[in-house]
């Protein structure tokens, strides 16, 4: 039997009280382990995890030794993260479990609409709408909607629902189906008049389906894609092109920033703020769009005075500023997740495989677009595969061909559209890149669809997802603790950069 003598246990009391009261950490780390916790906690929260109230309190004053710079903050940080995230997302699932006392009941519900509308597979006029009173009782969440025969609604609009109310699907907390629908009152938003505004116009200068394809980089949507289109982008794993993406925001940003940063530092911030206010008016406040909003201008703050943002720290604030206001995107919204693991291979992965591959040097832009659209797909194919029981073999392919193309189709169709609305007289002249570069992504996504056997069927069970997920973590933290140990740091790896 071994016996530990005093002065090594001495020793080891030594240690452990170093590690628990003086070593400091930084603050950033502190803030990371909360962002985490209160991720975790508002996850959990909607999986039927409750914290009995007296332990929530105690969680709350270990939260007062947040301010040590020491291990016990560190920990102080995590357990007071986890306290609020339960606290906020079990308030939550309170008020939506709300709607189960009217599920299978007749309704008439107010609302504003909060999206587009588009048309289902069976015809009718679907969109969302949210500040829901049922009944004369207020209602958190998103609702769905459906209808025949509605001329058209326009996001802000309020409107007057009577149907059937049927328990909600994923960040839906209920369905109404075949409706009747009333508009109240109209929206008046000048940014609803410029998103009107800028569609005529562009469907003006731009033939279809190439238009419809350039408004879906923009502003997301499939209503109006031919079925065969929509068919080969499904076959290639290009779907996801036509939904209003975060990250094609952040590839047109750095784009616009690069050349603009030529001339000066502050024409490239000015320019790119603009342009992301701009790109906010057009497409509407959807949480990818919004979320990679925040991301950038933060991130353009940062550059422009010549600091850095560790890349896990925007990831973490981008999903709590999602996930605190709407805790229901974490619980079971499939976009959420997919927006989120294709931001997780844009800002962690993607860098490392950089640094692996170029060490110091900054390879060109059609290189690291590359990069990171691969690094995108690898985190989100295991999900894709998992929900929908099939992926693209070749998706990887097609995207590392495709979305090197998406931000000059953006920034060009972006411009036909401005010119449409401005200078009538020359949308000639401006649309005919926006055309070229469409037309281009059309026969490209045209020609891959038609490789044989592209789409494969898949059964991958939960277990497996994670199992894969855990392989994807461990290789892209060996590969950091290398890169790390090889004297190649990371350089907080920017958004925008």
């Amino acid at each position: 039997m071994l016996i530990t003598s005093m002065p090594q246990m001495q020793q080891i009391g030594q240690g452990v009280g170093y590690w628990l009261f003086e070593r400091r950490f930084l603050r950033t780390t502190k803030i990371m382990w909360f962002l985490a916790a209160f991720l975790l906690a508002i996850w959990s929260s909607g999986h039927g995890v409750q914290a009995q109230p007296t332990v929530l309190v105690l969680c709350l004053l270990a939260g007062l030794l947040v301010v040590s710079r020491s291990l016990v903050g560190v920990l102080a940080a995590l357990v007071l993260g986890l306290a609020l995230g339960l606290v906020r997302g079990h308030t939550v699932a309170l008020q939506t479990s709300a709607y189960n006392s009217f599920i299978g009941q007749q309704v008439e519900l107010q609302a504003v609409v909060a999206s587009e509308s588009t048309f289902n597979k069976f015809g009718q006029r679907e969109f969302d709408v949210e500040n829901v009173v049922v009944n004369g009782h207020e209602l958190p969440g998103i609702v769905s909607v459906s209808a025949f025969g509605l001329a058209s609604v326009e996001r802000g609009d309020h409107v007057l629902v009577r149907g059937k109310l049927s328990k909600g699907f994923g960040s839906r907390a209920a369905y109404v189906r075949f409706a009747e629908i009333s508009v109240l009152t109209r929206s008046g938003s000048p940014l609803a008049s410029v998103r009107r505004k800028f569609f005529a116009a562009t469907y003006s200068a731009i033939p279809e389906p190439q238009a419809s394809l350039g408004l879906g980089f923009l502003v997301g949507g499939r209503t109006f894609l031919p079925a065969d289109l929509l068919n080969a982008l499904s076959i290639t794993g290009l779907t996801h092109i036509v939904a209003v993406s975060g990250y094609n925001l952040t590839i047109l940003v750095r784009l616009t920033r690069r050349v603009l940063a030529r001339r000066s530092r502050y024409q490239a911030a000015v320019g790119s703020v603009c342009l992301v206010l701009g790109f906010l008016a057009i497409t509407g406040l959807s949480p990818s769009v919004f979320r990679a909003s925040v991301v950038t201008l933060l991130a353009l703050a940062t550059w422009y005075y010549g600091r850095k943002i560790n890349p896990l720290m925007l990831l973490l604030l981008s999903g709590v500023f999602t996930a605190g206001v709407r805790p229901y995107y974490i619980w079971n919204d499939l976009g959420w997740w997919l927006s989120f693991l294709a931001f997780f291979g844009v800002l962690i992965v993607a860098p490392l495989i950089t640094r692996r591959l170029y060490g110091t040097k900054k390879p060109n832009t059609i290189i690291q677009i590359i990069v990171e659209t691969t690094s995108a797909q690898l985190l989100t194919m295991p999900l894709i595969g998992s929900v929908f029981g099939e992926f693209s073999l070749i998706s990887i392919f097609a995207n590392a061909v495709v979305l090197p193309l998406i931000p000059l189709a953006m920034l060009f169709t972006f411009g036909a559209g401005l010119a449409g609305m401005f200078t009538v007289e020359l949308v000639g002249w401006f649309s005919w890149p926006a055309r070229l570069v469409l037309e281009l992504i059309t026969s490209l996504v045209t020609i891959l669809s038609n490789v044989p056997r592209a789409l494969l069927a898949v059964d991958i069970s939960t277990f497996e997802m994670m199992t894969m997920y855990g392989f994807i973590c461990m290789m892209t933290l060996i590969l950091f603790v290398r890169l790390k140990n090889s004297n190649q740091r990371l350089n907080g790896a920017e958004v925008i950069e």
